[in-house]
């Protein structure tokens, strides 16, 4: 099945210039840089007819400038002769580098496949790649101007070899009465933009000066978050459709997915022989299957249709929809105790601003991103001894630091925080209310396993992210700041650019920060959440009972936390990272906050220590 060039017309006239490229890259690096070599990918794609080579040529598509500046900062090391595993950074420099003259393809996909077998067999890879070649995207020149495109949807099931990687192509969204292309990226950018000047707008402030700014404030913030659940409700309904399946993860009871495996292929061979099912059509029966509880009856329909291709009658259509409800009943797909496996999102830079672990397949299971496959394996590799189950492993969690307020501007947040800090991980170090030097910040993300940053931004005002970069920082780092991880576009014809790769550049297994702008006091109650969810305290109350929160919400000094009633954490901790930090979430009081928290990295995992009182 030919999966993208359906979607494009034209292609075909591109192939010549493409071999002529190619030609020119064995010689010069001109046709390597951004995103010229990035479209070129993506045009090969578009141009073959082989559906691996098609995925292997998106994979390579993402981030390559990213994979160059991180392969040029390795080499320098190397040269430089400062790393104490040389031929370790030389094979990690290899993984994510892009290859010049270009490898063939036949070993490329070969590459892929090896590598996706390795990973952890927890894990599913779903990248989402913009078919950023069209002709508007490529003569936008417009800065305020973002263009909706197709979007490629390519699914990896590590760790097995039974069922090989898959691609669909989703088209863009439109309008269902009028059939106009709906522009979900501006909206978005509408949205995020909004909500940043209404917080700028009473940034520092203590109280409205009347009644009826304090009304006009709240009624904005509220049509704020009205308007960003209905975009991701289009994200849902009129972009992804019944292919917001593709984004489920694995059962972590293993028997889940055999059991239904088993009996979609018994049911197929029984009552649908008449078609010669491949393995693509059975995966995605299945992927259909675990998300029936959140899929319509026109969903499956549009999925039977696809994988069919009117080879079977309505009849048989209408049995396949209700078999699949049926298997959703019986293994209660819609049950809180059916948990998944982690999920590894492999976003587009253009793409990466959209809250995708928001939307209702996905927004209770653990989620997290990357840039691309290449660095996946680059991450995987670099830790994969302390990895276990799928979660690289954290046992030091009392060595953590912290830098609090270093901009001396955010009071009660300090105090909060601090007031939190002090009663569940006491054994941390760091500063507060003042702000560290450049060797000082240096040295709390270097020497510790969990590192927190609470400020304003990420913290590279205080200390250029430059430097982190040439360092290999082994921490969790944990930034509560306004668009602490977000990704931003320099330019309509440039890549964007976040902060947070250069900590992936330095080998930074796991960063958690935010998208976009938050309020101060929504973020505290988030950070308390997910820090006394994920990390063990020998706290004597658990702090979802501590009974006198209101105290520490209002920035009380010296809040003494207790519960009259004697109460303990048991079934509280959550050693995974991802699955603590969804059930946090619940605790925000604005969708905005919770949405604009995300994950870059892999999955994480505190390591079981004895006699912890909330384990």
């Amino acid at each position: 099945m030919d999966e993208i060039s359906t979607h494009f017309s034209g292609l075909d006239k591109m192939e010549k210039l493409m071999d002529e490229t190619d030609v020119l890259a064995e010689h010069t690096h001109i046709s390597r840089n951004g995103l010229s070599y990035q479209r070129r990918q993506r045009l090969k794609a578009y141009m073959s007819h082989n559906e691996l080579q098609q995925i292997c040529y998106l994979v390579d598509s993402h981030a390559s400038t990213l994979r160059d500046k991180a392969a040029i900062r390795y080499q320098r090391t190397l040269i430089k002769d400062e790393h104490p595993e040389p031929a370790r950074l030389k094979f990690l420099k290899n993984v994510i580098v892009t290859k010049c003259p270009p490898t063939e393809i036949v070993d490329c996909v070969g590459d892929m496949l090896r590598q996706v077998q390795e990973l952890p067999k927890e894990w599913t890879i779903v990248q989402l790649t913009s078919s950023n070649i069209t002709a508007a995207e490529v003569n936008n020149n417009d800065p305020s101007k973002y263009v909706m495109n197709p979007l490629c949807i390519s699914v990896f099931n590590c760790g097995q070899t039974t069922v090989d990687p898959f691609l669909i192509t989703v088209p863009e969204p439109r309008d269902p009465v009028r059939g106009n292309i709906v522009n979900l990226v501006e909206q978005l950018m509408s949205i995020v933009e909004e909500n940043r000047k209404i917080l700028t707008s009473t940034m520092g402030l203590n109280r409205f000066s009347t009644y009826e700014k304090k009304i006009a404030y709240y009624q904005q913030r509220k049509s704020i978050e009205n308007d960003l659940k209905m975009l991701i409700k289009d994200m849902e309904i009129l972009w992804l459709q019944h292919w917001r399946c593709l984004l489920i993860g694995k059962s972590v009871d293993m028997m889940v997915d055999i059991n239904l495996k088993q009996e979609i292929d018994e049911f197929l061979n029984k009552k649908m022989n008449q078609v010669q099912w491949s393995s693509k059509s059975k995966a995605i029966f299945y992927y259909a299957t675990k998300a029936s509880p959140h899929l319509t009856l026109l969903d499956l329909k549009n999925i039977v249709d696809y994988c069919c291709e009117s080879a079977v009658d309505k009849h048989s259509t209408q049995e396949l929809i209700r078999f699949f409800k049926h298997l959703g009943n019986k293994y209660h797909l819609a049950d809180t105790t059916n948990i998944q496996h982690p999920v590894i999102l492999v976003v587009d830079e253009i793409l990466d601003i959209f809250p995708w672990e928001m939307m209702d397949v996905i927004q209770d299971n653990p989620v997290c991103r990357m840039p691309s496959l290449h660095f996946i394996y680059f991450i995987y590799k670099t830790y994969e001894s302390e990895i276990e189950d799928g979660h690289k492993i954290v046992t030091q969690y009392k060595r953590g630091t912290f830098v609090v307020n270093p901009d001396r501007d955010l009071e009660k947040m300090e105090i909060r925080i601090m007031n939190f800090y002090k009663y569940w991980v006491p054994d941390w170090r760091g500063t507060s209310d003042r702000r560290p030097t450049g060797d000082e910040f240096l040295e709390l993300i270097m020497n510790t396993d969990i590192f927190a940053y609470n400020g304003h931004g990420n913290g590279s005002h205080i200390m250029s992210t430059e430097k982190v970069q040439r360092m290999f920082v082994n921490a969790v780092v944990l930034l509560f700041g306004c668009g602490s991880s977000q990704i931003s576009r320099l330019g309509p014809q440039t890549e964007p650019y976040g902060s947070y790769h250069m900590y992936l550049i330095a080998r930074c297994p796991c960063v958690v920060g935010m998208l976009w702008e938050v309020t101060d006091l929504d973020t505290d109650v988030l950070t308390a959440e997910f820090v006394s969810r994920w990390i063990p305290s020998t706290a004597p109350v658990h702090w979802k009972y501590v009974t006198n929160k209101n105290e520490w919400k209002k920035a009380q000094k010296n809040v003494d936390f207790h519960n009259e009633t004697k109460v303990n954490g048991e079934g509280l901790h959550n050693p995974e990272l991802l699955r603590a930090l969804c059930q946090s979430k619940k605790c925000s009081d604005y969708f905005i906050t919770r949405a604009a928290c995300v994950v870059r990295g892999i999955p994480m995992k505190i390591k079981q220590v004895a006699n912890s009182s909330q384990e």
